[in-house]
């Protein structure tokens, strides 16, 4: 299971969604279950802009040693017709309790430096200031693979300079203008990469290879 994200019983959970397509047509719903397997409750997610999905009110975490919130697509207002062109998702909230942690000024502070990543990898994952090169595409011309560059500010985007993160694109085509499935991965510990001319092959600075489906 994963660690998931610490949050004081109390306090909002962030509760949210993103399309990558940023569709603003959908009707996805937050399903939320304790460590217990109860579902608390089920959330009508609105759209907010870009693709991004959140409460209309915010949820806040229950005494509960953790909460799995999981994410369905619908197509139709009444959560009748999941769509088939997204995967069901999911998020893990922790209770944390105060009184049992200790914490001194510089672990404060390396959470503050972490939180400051995070909200830059958001603003980066949401279109604040990223580039996608390197593209390969299949013989219906559908794209089948690119990287995607998320950066610190807009001065260094498209350069090699403030790189927050890497994500390798992946997609499956079947047919034209269609696609079996589509996801981007993080790639960890990569400062450079390209593409082999006409090969969909990326290629690390150590040497290793990773070959696009």
């Amino acid at each position: 299971m994963s660690v998931g994200i610490m949050i004081e019983v109390g306090d909002e959970c962030p509760i949210a969604l993103k399309l990558y397509d940023e569709a603003s047509d959908q009707y996805p719903q937050a399903v939320v279950i304790d460590n217990e397997s109860n579902i608390l409750i089920t959330i009508d997610l609105v759209h907010e802009g870009y693709g991004m999905y959140i409460p209309a009110t915010p949820y806040v975490m229950p005494d509960k040693e953790f909460v799995k919130v999981m994410y369905f697509v619908y197509t139709d207002v009444t959560h009748i017709t999941k769509s088939i062109d997204y995967l069901d998702s999911y998020d893990i909230f922790r209770r944390i309790i105060p009184a049992n942690y200790k914490a001194d000024v510089s672990g404060i502070q390396t959470s503050l430096n972490n939180q400051d990543i995070k909200i830059d990898k958001i603003l980066g994952l949401v279109h604040h200031n990223i580039h996608i090169d390197n593209p390969v595409y299949d013989s219906d011309n559908n794209l089948t693979g690119a990287r995607l560059r998320i950066y610190s500010n807009s001065v260094s985007v498209g350069s090699n300079a403030n790189v927050i993160s890497d994500y390798l694109i992946t997609s499956v085509g079947n047919g034209a203008g269609k696609f079996t499935y589509w996801q981007q991965m993080e790639l960890l510990e990569v400062d450079y990469l390209e593409f082999e001319d006409d090969t969909g092959v990326l290629i690390y600075e150590d040497g290793n290879i990773l070959e696009l489906g």
